[in-house]
């Protein structure tokens, strides 16, 4: 597992969708369509702009590369 399916706990991996469970369960390569979805929050909105989060989207196309090296991931 990855350090992040730490984070949300076994409930919380439980209850993710099986492509992300998969993705969390360690080294691969991840690939197919996102939609991300933005708070309606102005203050949070600007927030995440600043730090870097994209705006809203349907159906972008994702590929996403999952590493370890010793016990971290990269």
């Amino acid at each position: 597992m990855t350090d992040y399916a730490d984070l949300p706990g076994a409930n919380g991996m439980a209850a993710l969708a099986p492509e992300c469970r998969a993705l969390h369960a360690g080294d691969g390569v991840f690939h197919g369509r996102i939609t991300v979805e933005v708070t309606r929050n102005p203050v949070l909105r600007v927030a995440l702009r600043l730090a870097g989060f994209p705006l809203a989207v349907q159906g972008a196309e994702l590929r996403f590369e999952e590493r370890r090296r010793g016990d971290r991931d990269v």
